[in-house]
């Protein structure tokens, strides 16, 4: 369960980092 949430907080931090660089 350690990895399963260590992966899903890289994905939200991924997904905040997308969101910010295609921001305009």
């Amino acid at each position: 369960f350690v990895a399963y949430t260590d992966l899903l907080l890289l994905l939200c931090d991924a997904d905040e980092a997308w969101d910010l660089h295609f921001e305009t």
